[in-house]
């Protein structure tokens, strides 16, 4: 999948760095804190001072993560100058840190490694593993610490499995390959926590459930293009006393309506942007087109952008404006 060649490079910058930052796009997930926190774990067994950063905290559903703990959400008090390496996980553009540009043209002036698996990544990093055929970034990482016989613990096999089963919806995505499954198997051995992670996966909470009921309320289905829609708005999520994090899942479960070609769930956030997620499991059918029209991408069968407006309900129907 990846030649060894890219991954001993990539061992020999960790092993002369200094001090490492591990980036995570500004709404981050299962996958990519998977990702942050095994490459921290492996930083942590060589003794590397490092610092994994998200410019938003993530979702306390994932705390049962080894070193939940130690990711930071302070960009104030972030210090590019401090870092002589940085590590990028699993997002396609620099945009997606949620970085002011100023910060930004100071990032790429630093040592860059980029490690995703999104087809519209766009290569921004001195040092590009980029390979769209991967479930997750977790998976391409498992490849790193396997194919240069890196020693591993049960920590890193439960934050890589843990970024396998959210990026392949427990198995039940069409990116669950054989070799997944095997990778999995493994990583079982190597002691992952399977029943944590599925608890996560599995388990949602009071508000969680009627934040749902509210969006499947709301659901349209577009005859013509074979479309189901709905939308969460700001005020759903404040008066359900809840954050963000409830709406994880949501296009996921929405995928499996028989009547819809592909789902799309428009999420008004408290930026001014609405985010928008996109499914489908028709085959033939490419999300990522759709996504990439309104400035965003991702996979054939999973994709997202946003855009800046806010949902109102006009009578009849929603509408960004």
């Amino acid at each position: 999948m990846v030649e060894r060649m890219i991954w001993e490079t990539i061992n020999q910058k960790i092993q002369a760095a200094g001090n490492i930052l591990i980036l995570n796009p500004k709404d981050s997930d299962g996958d990519s804190l998977g990702s942050s926190l095994a490459l921290a774990h492996y930083l942590k067994s060589l003794e590397k001072p490092h610092l994994v950063f998200a410019a938003k905290p993530p979702s306390s559903q994932l705390d049962y993560l080894p070193g939940f703990e130690e990711i930071s959400s302070d960009l104030g008090s972030l210090d590019l100058n401090s870092f002589d390496l940085v590590i990028a996980v699993d997002f396609a553009d620099l945009k997606m840190l949620g970085f002011a540009p100023e910060l930004i043209g100071k990032l790429l002036k630093k040592t860059i490694i980029n490690i995703d698996h999104h087809p519209t990544n766009f290569r921004y990093g001195q040092i590009n593993v980029v390979e769209p055929t991967a479930a997750a970034t977790s998976e391409l990482l498992f490849y790193f610490f396997e194919d240069l016989n890196l020693p591993y613990d049960k920590l890193i096999a439960t934050c890589l499995l843990s970024g396998i089963i959210h990026d392949t919806g427990s198995f039940a995505h069409l990116n669950t390959t054989p070799s997944v499954i095997e990778i999995s198997a493994r990583l079982l051995v190597k002691g992952a926590r399977l029943k944590t992670i599925t608890a996560y996966a599995q388990n949602k909470s009071l508000p969680t459930l009627k934040l749902w009921g509210v969006a499947l309320s709301r659901l349209t289905h577009n005859q013509r293009y074979g479309l189901s829609t709905t939308v969460i708005t700001q005020k759903d999520l404040a008066g359900l006393n809840t954050n963000g994090e409830a709406t994880e899942g949501i296009a996921n479960f929405l995928n499996n309506l028989t009547e819809a070609k592909a789902i799309m769930v428009l999420k008004e956030d408290s930026d001014g942007r609405i985010r928008g997620s996109l499914r489908t499991t028709t085959s033939g059918v490419d999300v990522s087109r759709l996504a990439a029209l309104l400035g965003g991408g991702g996979h054939k069968k999973a994709s997202g952008f946003n855009l800046r407006g806010k949902l109102i309900h006009t009578g009849r129907y929603w509408q960004i404006v």
